[in-house]
C-alpha cells in the first residue's frame, strides 16, 4: 500500500501528469517512425543499401552533435521549456515533409536539420522534469524518473502495431503524418507547463563535454553503456534472423517477442525505480550487464522458437534497468548539468545504433546469426567489467569528492 500510495503522489507533483502525457505521445510518434525507417527508406523513398546506410549513419552522427549543442545550451539557462518545444516541433516539421518528399539528398538534409533538432526532445522531457522534481524536493527522484519512462515503454507497447495497422491501410504519408499529429500534440502539453531556467550557480560550474569525458569515471560509464547499446541494437538486427532463418519462426512470432519485452518492461521499471532509493544504482546496473550477456547467450544457443519467450523476462529486467535508472545514473554523475546529463545517456544510445551497422557489416557475412549473439554476450561482459572497476559506489563518491574540491 505504501508502494501506491508513493506512486499516486508522484502525479500530485505539479506538471507531472503533463509530462507522462507528453512522454506518451512522443512516444507514439517515435515508435511510428522509427521501426518502419528502413522499409520506408528501401520501398518508398527507393534508397539503395548503401544509401540507406549513408542516410541512417549520418542522421545518428548529426542527432549526437545537435542535441548535446541543444544541451549545452539548455545547461547554461535557457528556457528549456522552449527548447523542448523547438525539438518537439522541429520533429513534427520533419515528419510532415518525410510524408512528401522522396529525394536522396533532400531526405538526407531534413534528417540531419529538423530530425536531429527532434532527438533533443526525448533527453531534454527528462531533463526538464528533473529541473521540476529538484524544485518540488521530490523524495524519490529515482521513481519519478523510472515512472516517466515506463510512459515511453507504453508508447512502445502500442505504437509499432497500430502503426502497422496505419502503414497497412493508408500507406507512408500518412503514417508520418499521424506521427507528425502525436508530436504536435506533445508540443501543446509542454506549451502549458512552468516556464523554468537552468539553475547553474551552483559551486560546481558546467564543464564543456570534453572535459567532462576526460574523467575515467564519466567515461568508464559512458562507454559501458554504449557497449550496452551497440549489443542491443546488434541483436534487434540479428534477431529476426534468428528467429526466422535459423528456428524456422514467423515474422509474427518476432513481432510478439519485441511486444512481450516492452510489455513486461514497465512494471519492472515502476518496481526498481521504488527499490534504488534503497540499493546503489550502480550495483543494480552492474547486475543488468550481467545478465544482459546471460539472455544474449540463451539466445545464441536456443534450438527452439519458445526458448526465446521466457527469455524475454531477461530482457526486460535488464532494460528496465538501464533505460529506467540510466537516466537518474547520468543525472547524478552531472546534477549541475540535467540537460548534458541526460544527453550523454541519449547518445550512448545513438552511438550504439551507428556502431551496430558498421558492425553488422562487418561481422554478418563471416559469423552465423548465433554466433553474432556470443559477440553481444562479450560486449555486455566489457560493459560489466568497465563499471566494476570505475562505477561502482566507492568510485562514484571519489568522483564526487574531487569534482567538489
Amino acid at each position: 500500500m505504501k508502494f501506491f500510495s508513493t506512486l499516486k503522489s508522484l502525479f500530485q507533483i505539479p506538471g507531472y501528469g503533463g509530462f507522462s502525457a507528453a512522454l506518451m505521445m512522443f512516444g507514439i510518434a517515435y515508435s511510428y517512425v522509427l521501426p518502419y525507417t528502413s522499409l520506408f527508406a528501401i520501398t518508398e523513398a527507393k534508397m539503395s543499401t548503401r544509401e540507406l546506410g549513408i542516410f541512417l549513419t549520418l542522421m545518428s552522427v548529426s542527432s549526437i552533435v545537435i542535441s548535446t549543442y541543444l544541451a549545452r545550451v539548455s545547461d547554461r539557462g535557457s528556457n528549456r521549456k522552449w527548447i523542448l518545444m523547438f525539438g518537439l516541433l522541429a520533429s513534427a516539421a520533419g515528419y510532415l515533409l518525410f510524408s512528401e518528399v522522396r529525394n536522396f539528398y533532400l531526405l538526407v538534409l531534413i534528417a540531419c536539420t529538423l530530425l536531429a533538432v527532434g532527438s533533443s526532445a526525448f533527453p531534454q522531457l527528462f531533463a526538464f522534469a528533473r529541473t521540476r522534481l529538484q524544485e518540488q524536493e521530490v523524495e524519490k527522484p529515482e521513481l519519478a524518473i523510472s515512472t516517466l519512462r515506463t510512459f515511453f515503454s507504453l508508447a512502445w507497447v502500442i505504437g509499432p502495431a497500430t502503426g502497422a495497422l496505419l502503414l497497412g491501410a493508408f500507406g507512408f504519408p500518412w503514417l508520418y503524418r499521424v506521427a507528425a499529429a502525436c508530436a504536435i500534440a506533445a508540443a501543446l502539453i509542454v506549451l502549458q507547463f512552468k516556464t523554468t531556467q537552468a539553475r547553474n550557480q551552483s559551486q560546481t560550474p558546467v564543464q564543456p563535454l570534453g572535459t567532462v569525458l576526460r574523467n575515467p569515471t564519466v567515461a568508464a560509464i559512458f562507454g559501458g553503456f554504449t557497449l550496452l547499446s551497440v549489443a542491443g541494437a546488434l541483436s534487434q538486427i540479428a534477431l529476426p534472423l534468428r528467429v526466422v532463418k535459423d528456428l524456422q519462426g514467423s515474422e509474427t512470432q518476432v513481432g510478439l517477442l519485441f511486444s512481450l519485452a516492452a510489455g513486461l518492461e514497465i512494471p519492472f521499471m515502476v518496481f526498481f525505480g521504488a527499490i534504488a532509493s534503497r540499493l546503489p544504482k550502480s550495483r543494480l546496473i552492474l547486475a543488468a550487464a550481467v545478465l544482459q550477456g546471460v539472455y544474449f547467450l540463451v539466445i545464441g544457443q536456443a534450438t527452439e522458437i519458445w526458448q526465446l519467450f521466457p527469455a524475454q523476462i531477461l530482457t526486460a529486467l535488464v532494460v528496465s534497468i538501464t533505460m529506467g535508472l540510466g537516466i537518474s545514473y547520468f543525472q547524478d554523475l552531472l546534477p549541475e548539468a540535467p540537460g548534458l546529463a541526460t544527453t550523454l545517456n541519449a547518445n550512448s544510445s545513438r552511438m550504439g545504433s551507428i556502431l551496430s551497422g558498421l558492425l553488422f557489416g562487418t561481422l554478418g557475412s563471416v559469423l552465423s546469426h548465433a554466433q553474432l549473439f556470443l559477440v553481444c554476450m562479450g560486449m555486455c561482459w566489457l560493459c560489466a567489467v568497465l563499471l566494476f572497476f570505475f562505477g561502482r559506489e566507492k568510485h562514484l563518491q571519489a568522483y564526487h569528492k574531487a569534482r567538489l574540491s
